[in-house]
Order: C-alpha cells, then sequence, then structure tokens
C-alpha cells in the first residue's frame, strides 16, 4: 500500500452553517485545508439519503437531460487491464427502459455537467463546492458536476484527469485505486500528451503499480478526492452504482496545469523537463502565463469524439451499427506516442497495414524499424490516427524543433509514408493536421494509396526494386537477360576479367555481425570525403544507428535484422552492401568498394550474383531505392514513385514554416551543384542528423575541416 489515506473524524462538526441549511452536509477531515489537489482525502457525506437518486427520479433525469450528450459506454469484459469502452447510444428509450438496461447489462452511463442542465443539481453542486472550500480553505472554479450510473462489477480502467475530481458515493458500492503521479504509473511524454490532448487520459495498467496503491472503498455516504494527475482505476460492486464525479480547478491547480502544458510544448520540441510542477514558484507563474500566449498561437486540438458503435435496446441488449462516411469523417482520432508507448495490438495493427499493398513491403516501414532507430535516438515519435477502435494510418517520425517533423531513419532512409488502410481514405496533409504538428519534410514520401504526389511536393523520383513476383531467380535472370543480351553479356565478361586477373571470386551474404562491416563504412566514409559530402557514417547518431543495424538479429518478436551482400576475391571483400532486411525483402543502406577494382565495376558485378543468389537468399525483393537509373534498369523488375514535400499544417506555425523552407532553398538559386546549395543540403543532413545544437555546431565545424583538407 502507499500513503495513508487522510478520512474526517466521524466526531467531528458538520461544516458551516450553509451546510446546516440545505440540508446536505459534508464531513473532510481537519488537515484538507491548504491541501487539496495534493494529498488524498475521504469524506463522510448525507446526499445519498436525497430523493433525487431513487430509481424514479434517476429514470426522470435521463429523460430531462439532452440524450445528445447522454454518454452511454459498454465495457465488454471485466478485466482491469486497459481496455478502450466502445460508445454507444438509445435514441428511443425512455429513462426507466435505460435504467434497466443499466441494472442488467455492462453499461457506463454519464451525465456530464448536469448541474448546468438541471436547477436542482445546481443547487447540489453548490452546496458540494461550498463545503469543500469551507473545509480547504481554497476558492475553486471551472465546477462540473456529473451523474455516473453504472452495472455491478464495471471496471472503469486505469486512466487520468488533469482537473481535479472529487467522486461522491450515492448508491452500491466501489473501489478506487489511486496511483502515484510519476514514473512508472505515469511517464512524463504520456503526461505531455494528455495537456496537448495528442493522446486520451486512458493508459495502460500494470498488475505491478498495485504495490503502491491507495485503495479506498466507497459506500453510499462516503466521498474521495485525490492528487491532481494521480493515476486511478474504479471497481463497481455487485449492484447499481450512482455516483458524482464532481470536477474543478483550484488557483493552484490551473496554474499547474497551465505551467504543464507549457512544459509539454518544451518537451516535444526535445528539450528535458519536469512535466508537471511540485509547487507553485516563479518558475510555475512564468509558465503559466507562457501557456496562455502559446494557446493563442496554436489552440488545442477539439477533443476526439469516440465514434458510436452499438444501439442500446431493452433489457440491456446491444446492436452493433455500421458507421456511415459522415460518422466515420466524425470519428478520426489521433495519437502522437513514443515507441514504448505502442501497445502489442498497435503494432500488430500496423504490421497488417503493411500487408494492404506491395508498395509498403520495405523493411523501413515497419515498426520494428522504428524501434531500432529509437535506440539511439530520444527524438522518435509514432503518429496513429484511428477511425473508432480501427487503426487507419501510421506515420512514424523524427520530432525536431518548433513542430517540425522528419521521417524516421532519416537521412539514411529511403522511403517514408503514411501507411494507410485501404478504406483510410485520408491524405498526408490531413494526418499532419490532425497531428498538431507544423510542418512535415522528406525528400523520398511513398504513397502507394494516390495516383498522384501530394499538394506543393517538387520532384518524383523512381526508386527501384529486384522483385521476384512468383518467378524464380533463375526466370527473373533470364527474363532479363533476354531483354539486354549485350549488356548481361559484358557483365560476364568483367566478371571472366576480375578473376583471371585478381583470383577465385566468392558471393556471400548473411548477418551483418559475420562479415566484415567496419570495412565497409570505412570505403564509404573515404567516399563521401572524395566526394566532398558530409561523412554521414561518422556523425554520433548515424554511427550509433549503424553500429546497431550491424548486431541486430531476427528475434521471436522482429524478424528485423542486420544483413550483408558482398564480391570477395581471395578471401578479401572488394564491394558490399549493407542495411536492414525483413522476413523477405532486402533494403541496402550502404553500399560502397575498394577503390582499387573501380575498373572492373564491382557494384554491377555484386548486381549480376544478387540476382543469380536471390532463391537462395531467401529474398522475394532487393531495394535499390532512388538514383543511378542507367544501371538498375538492367536488374530491376519493379519501381516505387516517391516525392520531395514541405507540407505545412494550417495556421501561424504553419504559414511560417513555410516561408522559412521556401527562403532556404533559395539558397544557392537554381543550380543544385552551386557551392552554396551543396553546402545548403550539407546543413540540412547534419539538421536531421544530430538533433542537439552543440553536435551540429561540431559537425558543422568538422566537415568544414574535412573539406579543407581534401581541398588542399
Amino acid at each position: 500500500m502507499g500513503a495513508s489515506i487522510a478520512i474526517a473524524d466521524s466526531r467531528s462538526d458538520w461544516t458551516g452553517d450553509k451546510a446546516r441549511a440545505s440540508g446536505t452536509h459534508f464531513r473532510w477531515p481537519k488537515d484538507m485545508r491548504r491541501n487539496l489537489g495534493k494529498a488524498t482525502f475521504q469524506a463522510s457525506h448525507n446526499a445519498h439519503h436525497l430523493e433525487q437518486f431513487s430509481d424514479a427520479k434517476l429514470a426522470e433525469l435521463l429523460d430531462l437531460y439532452p440524450r445528445d450528450k447522454l454518454g452511454i459506454y459498454r465495457f465488454p469484459s471485466h478485466d482491469k487491464a486497459a481496455q478502450k469502452a466502445e460508445h454507444g447510444c438509445a435514441p428511443t428509450l425512455s429513462g426507466e427502459e435505460i435504467m434497466e438496461a443499466v441494472k442488467n447489462g455492462q453499461i457506463w452511463l454519464n451525465l456530464r455537467a448536469v448541474n448546468k442542465e438541471l436547477p436542482e443539481y445546481q443547487a447540489l453542486a453548490e452546496t458540494i463546492f461550498d463545503q469543500l472550500k469551507q473545509a480547504s480553505g481554497t476558492s475553486t472554479f471551472k465546477e462540473d458536476v456529473g451523474v455516473l450510473i453504472s452495472s455491478p462489477n464495471i471496471h472503469v480502467h486505469y486512466h487520468l484527469d488533469i482537473p481535479l475530481v472529487c467522486l461522491v458515493q450515492i448508491r452500491g458500492e466501489k473501489k478506487v485505486s489511486i496511483y502515484p503521479g510519476r514514473a512508472p504509473f505515469v511517464e512524463p511524454d504520456q503526461l505531455s500528451d494528455f495537456a496537448l490532448r495528442r493522446q486520451d487520459e486512458q493508459m495502460t495498467y500494470s498488475d505491478r503499480f498495485e504495490s503502491a496503491a491507495n485503495v479506498v472503498s466507497l459506500e453510499p455516504g462516503l466521498a474521495v478526492t485525490w492528487p491532481q494527475t494521480a493515476p486511478h482505476r474504479v471497481q463497481n460492486g455487485n449492484s447499481l452504482n450512482v455516483s458524482l464525479s464532481c470536477e474543478f480547478m483550484t488557483g493552484e491547480g490551473l496554474l499547474k496545469a497551465n505551467a504543464l502544458y507549457t512544459n509539454a510544448s518544451v518537451r516535444r520540441k526535445g528539450r528535458p523537463t519536469k512535466p508537471f510542477p511540485d509547487s507553485v514558484n516563479l518558475s510555475t507563474l512564468t509558465k503559466a502565463g507562457t501557456a496562455r500566449v502559446l494557446k493563442k498561437l496554436s489552440p488545442l486540438p477539439e477533443k476526439a469524439v469516440t465514434p458510436i458503435t452499438f444501439e442500446l435496446v431493452k433489457g440491456g441488449a446491444v446492436n452493433p451499427l455500421v458507421q456511415t462516411g459522415a460518422v466515420q469523417g466524425a470519428s478520426l482520432t489521433c495519437q502522437v506516442l513514443r515507441p514504448k508507448e505502442l501497445s502489442y495490438q498497435d503494432r500488430q495493427d500496423w504490421k497488417s497495414l503493411l500487408q494492404s499493398d506491395f508498395q509498403y513491403q520495405s523493411p523501413l516501414l515497419s515498426p520494428d524499424f522504428m524501434d531500432l532507430i529509437a535506440k539511439s535516438r530520444r527524438d522518435v515519435r509514432c503518429i496513429l490516427v484511428r477511425r473508432g477502435k480501427e487503426l487507419v494510418a501510421v506515420l512514424p517520425v523524427f520530432q525536431r524543433n518548433f513542430g517540425l517533423i522528419r521521417p524516421v531513419g532519416a537521412p539514411f532512409s529511403d522511403y517514408a509514408a503514411p501507411i494507410l488502410s485501404k478504406d483510410a481514405n485520408l491524405t498526408i496533409e490531413e494526418i499532419i493536421a490532425l497531428s498538431g504538428y507544423a510542418a512535415y519534410r522528406s525528400n523520398a514520401v511513398l504513397l502507394p494509396m494516390s495516383d498522384e504526389g501530394p499538394d506543393g511536393s517538387e520532384t518524383a523520383m523512381r526508386s527501384f526494386i529486384i522483385h521476384l513476383n512468383g518467378q524464380s531467380a533463375e526466370e527473373h535472370l533470364e527474363s532479363h537477360r533476354a531483354q539486354h543480351a549485350k549488356r548481361y553479356k559484358n557483365f560476364r565478361r568483367l566478371m571472366n576479367k576480375l578473376e583471371r586477373e585478381c583470383g577465385e571470386i566468392e558471393f556471400v551474404y548473411g548477418p551483418a555481425k559475420d562479415l566484415p562491416v567496419e570495412t565497409l563504412l570505412k570505403w564509404k566514409s573515404q567516399q563521401f570525403v572524395r566526394e566532398g559530402l558530409l561523412d554521414l557514417t561518422t556523425s554520433r547518431n548515424s554511427a550509433s544507428i549503424l553500429n546497431n543495424m550491424s548486431t541486430l538479429e531476427v528475434t521471436d518478436d522482429s524478424n528485423l535484422s542486420g544483413f550483408m551482400t558482398c564480391l570477395k576475391v581471395k578471401g578479401e571483400m572488394v564491394v558490399g552492401h549493407f542495411g536492414v532486411r525483413g522476413e523477405t525483402n532486402f533494403h541496402p543502406w550502404i553500399s560502397a568498394y575498394d577503390p582499387e577494382f573501380e575498373d572492373y565495376s564491382p557494384g554491377l558485378l555484386l548486381l549480376y550474383k544478387i540476382v543469380e543468389e536471390m532463391g537462395n537468399m531467401g529474398l522475394e525483393s532487393y531495394d535499390l531505392s532512388s538514383g543511378h537509373e542507367s544501371y538498375k534498369k538492367y536488374f530491376c523488375s519493379a519501381a516505387r514513385y516517391t516525392y520531395e514535400v514541405n507540407i505545412t499544417a494550417p495556421g501561424l506555425r504553419g504559414r511560417l514554416h513555410k516561408i522559412g523552407y521556401e527562403s532556404w532553398n533559395r539558397i544557392g538559386g537554381k543550380n543544385p551543384d552551386s557551392p552554396a546549395a551543396r553546402m545548403r543540403r550539407r546543413f540540412d543532413h547534419i539538421f536531421i542528423c544530430e538533433p542537439k545544437m552543440t553536435a551540429r555546431m561540431k559537425e558543422i565545424i568538422f566537415a568544414f575541416l574535412k573539406r579543407s583538407r581534401v581541398s588542399g
């Protein structure tokens, strides 16, 4: 068990004269004063004796309450693990029939802010909050009272609330488990996402949390309030349950909530900060004021609308509803999560989406690849878009400063794609707008579900793939040899020349950890230097990613691995490919050769052997990505089109990003090979590779030093 719970002494006096006059009384503990929202406090009350909570009066309340505002939810099971409730409706039932359905089903009703709908509940709310103010010595505002009516044995799953909450038990029994508002019970980035409305308040529960729980048993005549942002879950007893959920803010609570918003915005830019302040000080006040400005510049997204998936009928039964296009459009929800926050089901649904189109068959688009990159970088995020419970879009990204996002794995990754279901009916522009980010930049966006590039796309490039498409490797090779007989004759001539002049040739493939990756990376580094380009193999983050990839092996949970192909002459490698492999597809990242063998066209000879050995390697596709069409076309049978894009979201931040991008791209004029243009691209690669400013400056200095040595 966690810390003890303060509870009012039954011998204490009723709180305040107004309480006595109203007939409704609450006893709160004396040590509650000035501590509301900081600890757990339990009270006794007599509100459960009010006539308005009888079956007949609750049925009348359900008839009077606006039916379009009534929250009707169903929990498919009783277990305590995180499970989203289904949202329903009851357009044809009377209040009495709804009450019967709740008694007989697995139904939870939420009549939000009922105090703003009916005078008698307004009076009750005033009484509750007046007595809470007197007991705590703290003013409250933003006061709402909701009525919760729920079936026996319902579990309300693990979640948290940003406002303060007081739960008043009227009928039935329940247990409220309250957990500390810190990691691992709520991760800092989770709390930040809640504050920015990038995730709903429901979280993943673990049994290991129980040792720290404060478990409060509520029965009619008891109430409880807990610390602000403390996670909690609720388990009903075996009878009908009626409670009042009183949401409110204190001055301190509102300042902390606004400071949380500012801290969350800072954390999204990759700057570590504690999300929820411990106390109110000058820093809290400053951040609370900053939040007002930030919300004006970038308003919070609307709270997601949970789709209505069932209709409640007499007796507690439910009829599933088929969603119309209009309902589907209104039910889109978007989350931005860290890789570790994705559930097992999220990952399985993502992998299912990858099967919807051949063009998604790349290891670079898998959740396992995102996890690989996240081992080296803290700025990896995943945008998830759902329609109801169905995952319809996934976009993994790097989260940069000022709301900018880049493809995960950039600048190495040759593909970035919003991974869509076939009926998603979403554009990448809509996904960016839903995510709340300001801009998305990529040199290679893949859009299999679209016939054309996105608005503002500047160039379209073909990426080439050796794809067997049901053929054997021999059949594939023969078809290409027939098409390009002269070229293949020359490949064979070069192969014979190399073997005659240098020694026996051997084609080798397998896990990268068993092959000379270090030699290949050294050659690639030398090539970057010779060509006056940024050495992408040596930056801290890139080197870490390549190292992790080189040791990556297939596991029970992932078929991703670091893989390598190469040609050896007399036992020594002369050319190789290194990259990431899925089950039957391989995408090399690094291609390089020994400069001493340049006259033999070792890269072409390697491709020739690769086509020959596809079957033996267990590969269906070998992705050569974009560029160098002049030679890739002799080996490849499929292609993907990618687009260079700069997508900006609506609003001020998006417009500022667009202006900045267009100004940046003017550097160097129209000549892509001008020194200024090359400098711009180099800086762009540095900014992608290195999230931290200090590391960026070091790389810029090193880049200039390397270039100077080459020039000299």
